[in-house]
């Protein structure tokens, strides 16, 4: 049986009560919801797209085993709750179709990127889920352009595992990384499920195991001579490098972890070239942010890893409202506070120099590539998951029109007014 928090317990525990009132009152129709970033990130004026996969494969695996529905049975605020409601607890699939944008495509602020239509149940219950997966992938990755548009072509390395709170959300992180613009990721699993290179450095730890820098490189070098990815040592930096020279023929890559990289990265670079050290190349940390990458421009910094800055910003702020229900014969736009920005049921049309965010009725009046397209129809996935480098390639083709403008349709706005 699954562990509680992989179940559908893995909610606010008021949306649970709130379906068990829809349940009980009857509204068993089918409702639209959007999920929407309210704005970018850390001054960003666009977001990034990602996690939409991995929100898909999460309601499809999502469901209210016995266990679950025993623990809900002692609370309180169930205990008028029917039979029928645990029966529809029991046999929970998630049924609804999802319309979402491209993973990796640049939007505008309050565009919606995710659209929920499913029985209004059903859409409630997964709330949570999937405001937990969706804009925390979407900071990560719109915080990863950020840092591409600031590193000035330099490779970027995603180093964010420790700094995330679980092995899910390190995979995601380092998936949205990449889709970001980043180049490899320090985390094993990740790499080995993209298909991205991976990267790590020796770290002081294997230095202290051997006693000292030199005997750790001297069985390091006749291990593992070609893998040349090291810290460099602590203390003086002519000290650090008298150490490293010895085995310069099987250094390619040092870390230099600093919080003044700049300077620090202008002292170190004649010291290499000095020992004969000239192929070896920088690589940069030290709490890395756009704003720091933009900093280090004339830096002799080659290779550049940042880990807290990726995830330690958060998610994107975030909301998934309603925007229309059925209630009767024909669906009713929204339009109550709580509902989403834009009430109707809505498509995204990209055009040349705007997004255009109308009614699915108006879709014959207006040109332009429709951004929400099909990822789950009745509950299965019927969008394969793309490359990372695909979604890669087009986040970093779209942040040349980062600041595209979301204009809104005559008929979305004769709805709102």
């Amino acid at each position: 049986m699954a562990p509680l928090w992989q179940t559908g317990l893995q909610t606010d525990f008021y949306l649970l009560v709130v379906a068990a009132v829809y349940h009980a009152d009857g509204l068993w129709g089918h409702a639209t919801f959007d999920l929407y970033p309210r704005s970018g990130v850390q001054g960003s004026n666009f977001v990034v797209a990602a996690g939409m996969h991995e929100a898909a494969e999460a309601l499809q695996s999502m469901s209210f085993p016995e266990n679950t529905i025993s623990w809900m049975k002692e609370q309180p605020a169930f205990a008028r709750a029917s039979e029928g409601w645990w029966e529809s607890l029991r046999h929970f699939r998630f049924s609804g179709d999802i319309e979402a944008v491209a993973e990796g495509t640049v939007i505008a602020p309050g565009t919606p990127m995710f659209r929920v239509t499913a029985p209004l149940q059903q859409a409630t219950l997964i709330q949570t889920r999937l405001l937990q997966l969706i804009p925390a992938a979407c900071g990560v990755a719109t915080r990863a352009a950020q840092c591409s548009l600031a590193s000035g072509g330099k490779r970027l390395y995603e180093f964010a595992s420790r700094r995330s709170p679980s092995g899910e959300s390190a995979t995601l992180a380092a998936r949205a990384a990449i889709v970001g613009g980043f180049y490899a990721t320090s985390n094993a699993a990740a790499a080995a499920s993209l298909g991205v290179p991976v990267m790590g450095t020796l770290s002081s730890d294997f230095f202290a195991a051997y006693g000292g820098v030199g005997p750790a490189l001297e069985s390091f070098a006749l291990h593992f001579p070609d893998v040349g990815y090291v810290n460099l040592p602590a203390g003086k930096v002519d000290q650090a490098v008298a150490e490293l020279a010895p085995y310069k023929d099987h250094l390619r890559i040092i870390r230099l972890d600093h919080p003044q990289l700049a300077r620090a990265a202008r002292v170190l670079r004649p010291r290499l070239d000095a020992a004969g050290m000239k192929h070896v190349r920088i690589l940069g940390s030290g709490s890395l942010s756009a704003k720091r990458i933009q900093e280090l421009k004339d830096a002799p910094v080659d290779l550049l890893a940042v880990g807290k800055h990726l995830v330690a910003g958060g998610p994107v702020p975030s909301s998934y409202r309603i925007a229309e229900m059925w209630r009767g014969p024909e669906p009713v736009p929204s339009l109550e506070v709580g509902a989403s920005k834009w009430p109707g049921c809505k498509q995204v049309l990209r055009r040349a120099d705007h997004d255009l965010l109308c009614l699915e009725s108006e879709l014959g009046m207006y040109e332009g590539e429709p951004l929400l397209q099909p990822l789950m129809l009745a509950g299965e996935i019927v969008r394969t998951r793309p490359q990372v480098g695909e979604s890669r390639g087009l986040c970093l083709a779209g942040l040349g029109e980062r600041d595209r403008e979301l204009r809104v349709s005559e008929g979305v706005e004769k709805l709102k007014a």
